[in-house]
């Protein structure tokens, strides 16, 4: 097997155990009780709308004000009201909504092990059902345009599953450690659909997600032409330390601007 598949087969076998480290405490990993769900695909029932939310305002942004939106999604093992912390600091209004996964905090529904299909499967279905949500809020008239999606490890690789799988639902991405299998890095950028930049960061220590193999797409998609950046974060592993997370939300603040 290529050695992008098997990197893809061990990122999504591991997922982010861990919650980000931002001054908090991790969320501990979930414990998948049974051995039988494993490599089934994500159930249609357990997956469905709504989805739990936290939602915070930042900036100064009142509640009955309309204003741009950030959607932000979580990690293996993490939960919204611990992920809702990297809005910590932000001063630029905006409406952040934090969707909680709806498989015992796993956005791939407990799918594990060497079935490669199958994950890719999942990780397609989860993106389907964010996409899903991403709709459902549109319909609200406080929410302005099209969204920024965000997210740590899973939520990072459904960051760039919605780019590629759903473009036009968003406006931009920043993924946080994440990646994707080589056949949905090839619909990036597809001629004739949107574009949404992509401002992704990446800590060069990862040993959950190799930084080499996204830092390998992202180029080629630069050169492509495509507006993909990487900010790359030296001696930085799975995690989201401070430095990272400063940068994180410049980027942001510098994308609510543009739009």
């Amino acid at each position: 097997m290529p050695l992008r598949p098997l990197l893809f087969l061990f990122a999504l076998g591991l997922g982010a155990c861990d919650a980000p480290k931002h001054g908090l405490t991790p969320t501990p990993p979930p414990t998948i009780a049974k051995a039988q769900a494993s490599n089934q695909d994500l159930a249609p029932a357990a997956m469905a709308l709504p989805l739990r939310q936290v939602t915070r305002l930042t900036g100064g942004l009142k509640p009955e004000e309309s204003g741009r939106w950030i959607v932000a999604i979580h990690g293996l093992g993490d939960t919204p009201e611990n992920f809702q912390n990297l809005s910590q600091g932000a001063n630029f209004k905006a409406r952040w909504f934090f969707p909680a996964a709806p498989h015992a905090r796993d956005w791939y529904g407990g799918a594990r092990g060497g079935d490669g299909e199958k994950l890719e499967r999942n990780l397609e279905l989860a993106a389907a059902i964010v996409a899903q949500y991403l709709e459902h809020l549109s319909a609200d008239p406080k929410n302005e345009g099209l969204p920024i999606v965000t997210g740590f490890s899973q939520g990072g690789m459904l960051s760039y599953a919605l780019v590629a799988l759903y473009p036009e639902r968003v406006s931009a991405a920043l993924p946080i450690a994440g990646m994707l299998p080589p056949s949905l890095w090839q619909k990036i950028g597809a001629a004739g659909r949107p574009a949404p930049p992509i401002s992704a960061f990446h800590g060069r220590s990862d040993q959950v997600i190799p930084f080499a193999a996204t830092e390998t797409e992202l180029l080629r998609l630069q050169a492509a032409g495509y507006p993909a950046q990487l900010t790359a974060l030296d001696n930085v592993a799975h995690r989201i330390p401070e430095p990272l997370h400063r940068a994180w939300q410049a980027a942001l603040a510098l994308q609510l601007a543009r739009h």
